[in-house]
């Protein structure tokens, strides 16, 4: 056996990596042992360096009746033990910016609430630490998005980051849910739907053995109402718009596309379980619904009301997506296709296709041609 060599500890490595007692690479922002992993990577603040240490020839000091000397007395106070930038992170103003400035645009189509998105965020970012970090997420997945065809590695950095502000914002979410009656609506809205969205878009979130990824994203969106727990009026408008206030009848040139649904009450033909037949009947309401406003309102509307349908089908017709029942499956298509004509989202990109995809490999030819064969001709990937 050799001699072992001797191991030099690092002092300047992550906490995180210092805290497990494994040797830190210290890549910036994220070190390679923390992204691996998924796991918070912080360091350190870097030390403060004297101004007077960068210097080669030490200057020396103001003669004490020099004009000079009269205005550095201005500034006599010491300095603070803890210094305004410490703590400066150039990664998070990277990603307020990228928000700020581009991705604020990705949360609605109607251009004169595109500035509640723009100005009510970052408000709420400075009060409530889960709105700052969902924010951060979704700018960084954007960012992700925006690289991954030109640019993989400068994408993957993105994706690491998104990864770790998005459990850092499911983590502060929690944290304050049990005081939610005292939280600012907005903020619980903001966050649940970045969430949400994150959830739906993130490359990261692999599909459950063939499941559509639908059933991991309903969930969070269908989670909303209920975390907002009776404030819903209390929204701003913009945020959630009330689609009351829609026009009832939209212009000719901007009418939805969507084909008419098939008769799907045909679909609870030959289901003997009475709560199953309930779920499949209320949930087939529920989109119809959904499309009629969907084909109702004007092209401004059509994100809200894309979002409709997720917060009004029951419980057990979730159950019922989960356990793959073809006729569930076959109604989620159809859903599908409402975000296959939103145009020029990143978030929702050529999701829609893969979601057919999947629910034809389940359901099989015969389903797919009864069915889901006017959506193979029709839909169209959406580039992001």
């Amino acid at each position: 056996m050799g001699p072992i060599r001797p191991h030099k500890k690092s002092r300047t490595g992550c906490k995180t990596c210092r805290g497990r007692r494994v040797k830190c690479d210290e890549v910036h922002p994220i070190c390679s042992n923390c992204a691996r992993r998924e796991l918070t990577c912080v360091y350190d603040p870097p030390p403060r360096i004297e101004v007077q240490s960068l210097l080669s020839t030490p200057t020396p000091p103001p003669k004490p009746e020099s004009p000079s000397y009269a205005f550095l007395n201005l500034f006599s106070i010491p300095p603070s033990p803890h210094p305004v930038f410490s703590h400066l992170d150039l990664t998070r103003l990277e990603l307020f910016h990228q928000y700020s400035t581009e991705t604020y645009r990705s949360f609605s189509n109607h251009e004169p609430w595109l500035p509640v998105w723009r100005d009510a965020v970052p408000k709420l970012c400075i009060e409530y630490p889960f709105v700052l970090y969902a924010t951060l997420a979704i700018s960084a997945l954007h960012l992700s998005v925006k690289h991954s065809a030109k640019d993989p590695r400068r994408s993957q950095h993105y994706q690491v980051l998104a990864t770790s502000y998005y459990n850092e914002a499911s983590f502060a979410l929690r944290e304050a849910l049990p005081r939610r009656q005292s939280l600012e609506p907005n903020a619980l809205f903001v966050t649940s739907s970045f969430i949400a969205i994150y959830v739906f878009a993130c490359p990261a979130v692999a599909e459950r053995h063939g499941s559509p990824r639908a059933l991991t994203w309903l969930p969070v969106l269908r989670g909303i109402p209920a975390l907002v727990s009776g404030n819903w009026d209390n929204i701003t408008d913009g945020l959630a718009p009330p689609l009351r206030h829609a026009p009832q009848h939209a212009p000719s040139e901007s009418r939805s596309s969507l084909p008419p649904l098939p008769p799907l009450h045909q679909l609870t033909d030959g289901v003997e379980d009475e709560a199953d037949k309930i779920a499949y009947t209320d949930a087939i309401k529920a989109l119809e619904m959904a499309y009629s406003m969907h084909q109702r309102v004007s092209e401004q509307f059509w994100v809200a009301a894309a979002f409709v349908w997720p917060v009004k089908i029951p419980e057990g017709f979730i159950k019922l997506l989960i356990r793959h029942e073809p006729r569930a499956l076959v109604l989620l298509a159809h859903y599908g296709a409402m975000f296959s004509k939103l145009q020029g989202f990143w978030w929702i990109g050529s999701r829609a296709r893969e979601e057919l995809e999947i629910i034809e490999r389940i359901v099989g030819e015969d389903w797919t041609k009864v069915w889901l064969g006017w959506a193979s001709k029709d839909w169209t990937g959406v580039g992001s």
